[in-house]
């Protein structure tokens, strides 16, 4: 009874301590935000050191809403993971956007004033732009990534255009015919190609690329990158469905993003030594190809059974999507599936992991629309976004306990994916079922 009474009175002595004791208060410091005319739109008190998301702004017929910056001049974009220490002010960043209604064309305008063009004001009617010199007394010098449609069949570059982007003419579906001013000191065009003034670099190859033969215009169906060529430009083969051949020459030593992208009549391509560097998805979606070959002496790169991997054999850069066979096993040593690597191999209906492989990269299998089944081995740390994306005959899937991480629509529009059995404590992936909307996940500890 007395210990009883004991632990009562010591129970109110720590209940009255509590209540005098002074909740500590947290310091607070105010987040200032300006708007397009300079003038504050609103402010808001948080505790001193967190962080703070600001608002997104809507743009304006005029005025493009970028960001948020801790300068007037906005040149560097405000960092959200930031701690705020003290009293702050965050400027609204804007782009200026001018419409071009007698060309047809949307510029943004750059901090040194001069225009790049962004896009079309009508993308469905246009057949040729030609790209003005000057626009409301600014002088346009740069081409931004798709800036252009698909229906455009001619384009015209005008001597102050000094930058194109490497996706510039990535949308371009029916382009036929690239003219460039003679008085541009930055670009030239060779048998209808774009190049760098230097000849170092090419930038675009039309899809609709042709040559005269008499009278009548044939479309190119065989093309040798010349020797001076260096660089071959992101996406800068895109698209084209008419090249059954094209020949890379041993000066080339990169080969950008994209560069081969969706080339419909590509059957073969064989990488020279010289080449150090591809690109993302450099022959991705090449419905025709059925090898990709590297010269012995690439440093860089090497081939396999005709699929592309880097010289250490860590890393599965490309399997061709119309490679003979409908089963593949990936060889013992590969570290990472890389992205694109299988994407759109309609053919395969098995394809073997082994254990040595801890990374599925991004778009890895998508559109692998015959794979009914793949085993991941409890090797596999990480998946990729979109990794599974419309792999429309996979049904069910394990996800061995070694994996910690799987990127966001990994299982996007698997509609047959009705189970996907997970190895682990329930909760301890994010993101499950990564859109495969008709699945049932089931946790579980591994026996």
């Amino acid at each position: 009874m007395k210990q009883g009474k004991f632990i009562l009175i010591l129970f109110v002595i720590v209940m009255l301590l509590s209540a005098c004791t002074p909740t500590p208060t947290i310091e607070k410091v105010k987040v200032t935000f300006i708007g397009l005319d300079g003038s504050e739109i609103s402010n808001k008190e948080v505790g001193k050191g967190t962080t703070i998301t600001p608002p997104t702004l809507e743009s304006t017929e005029e005025y493009l809403f970028h960001g948020w910056s801790l300068n007037k001049d906005g040149k560097e974009l405000f960092d959200s993971s930031t701690p705020i220490t003290s009293d702050t002010t965050l400027y609204s960043v804007w782009i200026r956007i001018y419409k071009d209604t007698e060309n047809k064309l949307v510029y943004q305008e750059n901090k040194d004033g001069t225009l790049t063009v962004v896009g079309l004001i009508n993308t469905s009617v246009m057949a040729a732009c030609n790209i003005p010199e000057m626009f409301a007394g600014k002088t346009v010098t740069t081409i931004a990534d798709a800036a252009f449609s698909p229906y455009i069949r001619e384009i015209t570059i005008p001597k102050t255009v000094t930058s194109i982007s490497d996706a510039a003419f990535v949308y371009c579906y029916h382009l036929g015919s690239i003219e460039v001013s003679k008085e541009n000191t930055c670009f030239k065009i060779i048998d209808g190609a774009l190049y760098t003034m230097d000849e170092s670099k090419l930038i675009y190859f039309p899809v609709n690329n042709f040559k005269m033969v008499g009278d009548t215009p044939q479309a190119i169906v065989e093309y040798t990158i010349p020797n001076s060529v260096t660089e071959i430009g992101g996406y800068a083969f895109s698209n084209n469905k008419n090249l059954t051949s094209i020949t890379i020459p041993d000066s080339v030593t990169t080969i950008g993003e994209g560069a081969f992208y969706s080339c419909g009549s590509l059957t073969s391509i064989t990488i020279p030594q010289s080449v150090k560097s591809i690109g993302e998805g450099a022959f991705n979606v090449c419905s025709s190809l059925n090898s990709i070959n590297v010269e012995t002496d690439n440093r860089f790169y090497k081939s396999k059974d005709g699929v592309l991997f880097n010289i250490e054999g860590t890393k599965l850069i490309q399997y061709p999507i119309s490679k003979e066979g409908n089963e593949y096993i990936i060889p013992n040593g590969v570290e990472t599936i890389g992205q694109f690597s299988f994407y759109g191999s309609h053919n395969l209906t098995k394809i073997s992991i082994p254990y040595s492989v801890t990374a599925i990269d991004y778009k890895a299998f998508g559109f692998c629309l015959e794979l009914p089944e793949i085993e991941i081995p409890n090797s596999v740390e990480s998946i990729g976004g979109y990794a599974f994306h419309y792999c429309e005959k996979l049904t069910s899937i394990v996800i061995p306990s070694s994996v910690t991480s799987i990127g966001e629509r990994a299982f996007f529009q698997c509609d047959k994916l009705l189970e996907i059995k997970i190895n682990k404590p329930e909760g301890t992936l994010d993101g499950a079922p990564w859109n495969a909307e008709n699945a049932t996940v089931i946790w579980q500890n591994e026996t």
